[in-house]
Formats: C-alpha cells, sequence, structure tokens
C-alpha cells in the first residue's frame, strides 16, 4: 500500500494457501520472508514452508519445504542467513542453518533419540475426512510405550481447539500439548488429536463453521467422524469406551457429552468460555457487543442429553475464562437434576 495515500499498489502473494507470518523484509532486495503452509497438495496443510517473495512482482522462492514442519529460530541481522527446525510429530527434529536461498550451510543439531524411553512409540500423523464427507482434517494418534496391537483400548479424544487456536503439535517434543498427549496415552489409552472446522488457520469457510453455534467449537462432529474412521484402520481402538477432554476454553468436555451422548461416555472440562464473559481486547479483541452476545452458550437445549459421566474444574482466578461460565452449567445441570462432579 502507499502510506501516503492509501492506495493499494499491487497484492504481494496470491493462491489457494495461507500466509502464517511475514518474518523479515529486506529494503534493498524488496523481499520479505514469510512463512506460508497449504500450498503442496497431498501434504498437511499445516506444515509451514519458508519463503521469500519479491513486492513488486510477487516472485516467489522456497528457502525451506518438505513434508515436514519449518519454524524460523533465528535471522541474521541483514537477512541473509535463516536458521531453521523442521519437525513432524514421528521424526527426530533437524537444525540447520541456511543461505536465503535454501542452500544449507550448516546442520547445527539433530535430536539424540538415545534419550528417549525404552519402547517409545512415536506418534503418528492422521488424515481423516470432516463429517461433510469432503473437508480434510489433520491429527495425531498417540500411542502408550507398552502398546500391543492385540489388546483393546480405550480413546481418548483430547481437544484444545477453538476458533483462535488449532492445537494438533506438528513438531516432535514441542512445547505443550505433545507431553500431555503422551502423558494420557501412557495411562493406557488411545489418544487422538484433530483441528476440526471451525478453528483458525485454514479458509474462511472452515473458521465460521462453528460461528454462533458454540457447541460446534472445536468442530466435535469431525473428531467424532475422525475417530470412527481410525477405528475401522486400527481394531484395537474401543469404541465403546470413548472420553473427551480439554481445558482453556474449549468446553469440548461438555458439549461432547451432550451434542454425542451415545458416542462418548467420559468428559473432562476445565476453565469454559463463555464469550459474554471473556475480557474485552484479550481473546475475543475485536467482537462487538452484539456479537459476543450471538455466540453466547446456551445450554438449555441440551443439557438433558447428559448421560455419561462428567467432570468440570475452574480456577477462580482466572483471567481469561470468568469462572462465572462454569456456574451457568452447574446450575444448568442441577436444575436438570444430572449427576456430575
Amino acid at each position: 500500500y502507499d502510506l501516503k495515500t492509501g492506495e493499494l499498489k499491487n497484492p504481494i502473494t496470491s493462491g489457494d494457501w495461507s500466509i502464517r507470518d511475514a518474518l523479515y523484509f529486506d529494503a534493498n532486495t524488496r523481499e520479505v520472508i514469510v512463512q506460508i503452509m497449504g500450498r503442496v497438495e497431498g501434504r498437511d496443510y499445516y506444515y509451514r514452508e519458508i519463503a521469500r517473495v519479491h513486492v513488486d512482482n510477487g516472485e516467489m522462492k522456497l528457502i525451506a519445504s518438505s513434508d515436514h514442519d519449518y519454524e524460523l529460530s533465528s535471522l541474521s541481522p541483514d537477512g541473509q542467513y535463516v536458521v531453521v527446525t523442521y519437525s513432524r510429530v514421528d521424526t527426530a527434529p533437524v537444525t540447520e542453518l541456511r543461505e536465503k536461498n535454501g542452500e544449507v550451510i550448516l546442520t547445527l543439531e539433530t535430536m539424540d533419540e538415545t534419550y528417549l524411553p525404552e519402547n517409545w512409540q512415536w506418534p503418528e500423523p492422521v488424515k481423516t475426512i470432516a463429517a461433510d464427507s469432503k473437508t480434510p482434517i489433520y491429527g495425531a494418534i498417540f500411542r502408550p510405550t507398552d502398546f500391543d496391537p492385540d489388546k483393546s483400548y480405550p480413546v481418548l479424544d483430547f481437544c484444545h481447539s477453538n476458533p483462535f487456536f488449532a492445537a494438533v503439535p506438528k513438531h516432535a517434543f514441542s512445547v505443550g500439548y505433545y507431553e500431555i498427549a503422551a502423558a494420557f496415552a501412557e495411562l493406557g489409552m488411545i489418544v487422538v488429536m484433530m483441528d476440526g472446522r471451525g478453528t483458525c488457520f485454514r479458509d474462511k469457510a472452515f473458521r465460521d463453521y462453528g460461528y454462533e453455534n458454540f457447541l460446534e467449537n472445536g468442530g466435535i462432529i469431525d473428531r467424532v467422524a475422525g475417530i470412527k474412521q481410525l477405528a475401522e484402520r486400527y481394531a484395537y481402538m474401543d469404541l465403546n469406551r470413548v472420553g473427551i477432554i480439554d481445558f482453556d476454553g474449549s468446553n469440548a468436555g461438555v458439549t461432547g457429552l451432550l451434542v454425542f451422548p451415545d458416542f462418548y461416555q467420559v468428559g473432562v472440562a476445565a476453565s469454559l468460555y463463555d464469550p459474554r464473559l471473556v475480557k474485552q481486547g484479550e481473546v475475543y479483541m475485536g467482537l462487538t457487543t452484539e456479537e459476543k452476545r450471538n455466540q453466547a452458550v446456551i445450554w438449555d437445549d441440551v443439557i438433558n442429553n447428559l448421560k455419561g459421566k462428567l467432570f468440570i474444574n475452574t480456577g477462580l482466578r482466572d483471567q481469561y475464562f470468568h469462572p462465572c461460565a462454569t456456574f451457568h452449567l452447574t446450575d444448568a445441570l442441577i436444575q436438570a437434576n444430572k449427576d456430575f462432579e
């Protein structure tokens, strides 16, 4: 854009894929270094590539791209060299020094796999189809270290997805949900993570699926469809023992039990959210009061569906997800004479 007139000079990038971040601008070469994803057909949509693009003619040249997720660790002050780390949930991370033309100068570090636990089971990246029978959904399966394919295992749907977040890890041992999912699996479960419709980083239709529909926050209908597809591939997944767990504003541990009471038998939920109670300027930055009201969490129509075991908890000092949202739910459950913890 022309900063003086506000006139659009030209689009820098175009195509049926996404820009995740703009990382660096070189004023001399008039190139911007960007992280992109969803460009390569057949590859996990969320795997990031690193490229440089000329701001005047849109010419793009790749710096790092393969069937992995690439993270830019650092950039030289002159923009001529980058340090990148690439990995997947099922491969050890590798860190490289590259020139901005993509040439590998030096492999700086490769994870020492001898430190892994005995009988370590690498998680498996998986692809399923959404409940609309056409949209690809990407996820990961975690198995315990004593996994035996001849046994039968309960299934845990680990959901932290919401309209502002995609939770499925793409890097091995990425801080956060990777080790939590692996720890859950170690208790003797098959743990499944997915980013269904209604979450971010995909096209507008994908994200808008959950708009004004709090019961579909995290794409639960797509998670149910995906777990059923995975159970057809892996006979050791017992669909008579399926639980769902969330925390920090997903609500899936509750809505899973209420919307799919015949699929989920157990639900665990923490820090429930209601957009009307979220601090303005934080998670729901930019939403008007009316938009918040339209996104309100109303339990009345589904509260009587509860059949499974439900455990909910909240922190009374939670600065993002007000405990009132949990109290609204507990009141509705009591009024409906439903058992819960």
